[in-house]
């Protein structure tokens, strides 16, 4: 990867320097994380995370709502429980919906939604259909870092949780997404492949 960079991309790298960040999750240490609902843990808060595709420089990505729970192992560490993820390409009025159904169904009242260009629109279509759905939220929206790297260094936080197995997944339909998305980020920048559900699973 650093040859490539250094002379395909004119992206002068060194060794070193990129060593200690390369991102790597194994499709074998993700499913030795993951289970069947019944399995999961059933004590602790559950969250709400979105990575919303709605503004105009990500409208080739999926919006991603990610669902955990937050639990203690027997050593009495945090670890992080993934119930739920939904994810599809959806205009305002669907993703409202799709956020809202997802908040009244794990009761969770207060999720995530990181602040983009598009969150004010957003946040009308949500107050009009919770009316008709008889269930109000009050979205957390912190503004997305604009550090170098922000997004890599969340995801490799997760990285770190999965080899402690403190990282867990619940099968379902949205496994094999979740898999093919984790193995395939490195955290290279502008590899053109989908990293919206590792992002959304790093806001949890």
């Amino acid at each position: 990867e650093r040859g490539f960079r250094n002379q395909q991309l004119n992206e002068p790298t060194d060794a070193k320097e990129d060593a200690g960040f390369i991102v790597t999750f194994t499709e074998d240490a993700l499913r030795k994380n993951s289970y069947q609902l019944s399995a999961a843990p059933n004590v602790g808060d559950i969250v709400i995370a979105w990575d919303t595709a709605i503004s105009d420089r990500k409208t080739s990505d999926y919006s991603v709502g990610a669902v955990g729970r937050i639990f203690l192992n027997d050593e009495k560490e945090y670890g992080i429980c993934v119930l739920e993820i939904v994810y599809d390409k959806w205009n305002y009025s669907e993703l409202a919906l799709q956020v809202l159904q997802l908040s009244k169904k794990w009761n969770v009242p207060r999720p995530l939604i990181e602040k983009t260009n598009g969150t004010q629109v957003l946040e009308e279509k949500l107050r009009q259909l919770s009316q008709k759905l008889d269930f109000f939220i009050d979205p957390y929206m912190p503004v997305p870092s604009n550090k170098p790297n922000a997004k890599r260094n969340r995801i490799k936080g997760l990285e770190i949780l999965l080899t402690d197995g403190r990282l867990k997944f619940v099968l379902g339909s949205w496994i094999d997404e979740t898999y093919k998305q984790f193995t395939q980020f490195t955290g290279a920048k502008d590899t053109g492949r989908k990293d919206d559900i590792p992002d959304a699973v790093s806001y949890l």
